[in-house]
């Protein structure tokens, strides 16, 4: 499952880059990405989030 962010909830407080080992997120200013190709689905972001801004969602078949 993709990790996803809901950019209305996030705060940018940056604890889910801190806690991601494999650099999959990344956080300029206000904008929140997440590489989902170096993304183990760990989840870690998701739990430390105290927005709860992120969220698990099925990858989408091409």
């Amino acid at each position: 499952m993709a990790v996803n962010v809901d950019v209305n909830k996030c705060c940018y407080c940056g604890g889910c880059v801190s806690i991601c080992k494999y650099d999959a997120i990344t956080l300029k200013e206000t904008v929140l990405t997440i590489d989902n190709n170096k993304c183990i689905e760990c989840n870690l972001c998701v739990e430390v989030c105290p927005a709860g801004a992120l969220f698990t969602a099925e990858k989408e078949e091409i």
